[in-house]
């Protein structure tokens, strides 16, 4: 089963995580169906219960007036976010993603929590700022500017190709790939 996106369909958050970590993934998971089962480390951070997030907010000293956790949002086009936390000061609104486990490289984590703020500002809920916290650690602080919303969308657009093309992207192995838990069934090995 090939899953294609129109043109007008947006993509989720995970899926921009997902190619920005490779670009072969998410062709792999609309193309074949199969997306990685999840690791110990992936379901305890999958399963971050909402005193945890509120422990790490208030240890991290985030300024706020209201904060809502584990928002959820359904936006047109049947979009659907889950975000971790919401904070407000101020008519300004923050998103906080948070992760159990602090990691090397989070090119793919920073773009997902971007990506959050890209959706909402498209659909008329602006967003200010952005945080990534791994392991109860501030390890991504930004204030959204117009170019980090274009970047976004780039990179949506990027995907959008990838997945709507029937030949696999041209990619070149990379160390991730020794440990990726798609080896398996990629067309570059």
């Amino acid at each position: 089963m090939v899953y294609r996106l129109s043109p007008y369909t947006s993509i989720s958050a995970w899926l921009v995580k997902e190619y920005v970590y490779c670009p072969m993934i998410p062709w792999i998971i609309t193309h074949y169906n199969i997306v990685e089962q999840p690791t110990t480390s992936m379901e305890d951070g999958a399963n971050l219960d909402i005193d945890y997030k509120e422990e790490t907010i208030k240890e991290l000293g985030l300024p706020y007036d209201t904060i809502a956790y584990e928002k959820e949002i359904l936006l047109p086009d049947n979009i659907f976010l889950k975000i971790d936390a919401i904070l407000r000061k101020h008519n300004e609104y923050t998103i906080v993603e948070i992760k159990r486990y602090r990691r090397k490289g989070y090119s793919d984590q920073k773009a997902q929590v971007k990506t959050y703020a890209y959706l909402l500002t498209k659909h008329g809920k602006p967003v200010h700022n952005v945080v990534l916290v791994q392991d109860k650690k501030i390890v991504y602080k930004r204030r959204i500017e117009e170019i980090d919303l274009e970047t976004i969308k780039k990179t949506i657009e990027q995907l959008q190709k990838i997945i709507n093309n029937d030949k696999p992207p041209k990619i070149k192995p990379t160390r991730k790939c020794w440990s990726c838990w798609y080896r398996k069934i990629c067309p570059i090995h």
